[in-house]
């Protein structure tokens, strides 16, 4: 926790977060367990669309159950004009 806040006191809140994340996708590597949405959604949150939609993906693959959500969940607006947002709903067989 002390580096996030060194993190956060020297580059903003936006740099800890993604220091955050660095850190969860290496601890990730390790559980099997780890919330698959929940990255999905910050990296998303974030504006990097490559590992949100990288995250996205492993949600489906264990058909984790926050995928049905998706097409009504507004956290999902800063990526659904992406087009590999059309191609996951339809994938996971939600209207498009």
């Amino acid at each position: 926790m002390n580096v996030l806040k060194r993190a956060d006191a020297k580059h903003g809140p936006k740099f800890a977060l993604e220091e955050w994340m660095r850190a969860s996708e290496e601890y990730s590597r390790r559980r099997d367990d780890w919330p698959v949405v929940a990255m999905a959604f910050t990296y998303s949150s974030l504006g990097n669309k490559d590992r949100a939609f990288a995250w996205l993906d492993k949600a489906v693959a264990q058909r984790n159950w926050c995928i049905i959500y998706l097409k009504l969940d507004e956290v999902w607006n800063p990526v659904r004009s992406d087009p590999r947002f059309s191609d996951l709903l339809r994938r996971v067989g939600l209207p498009q």
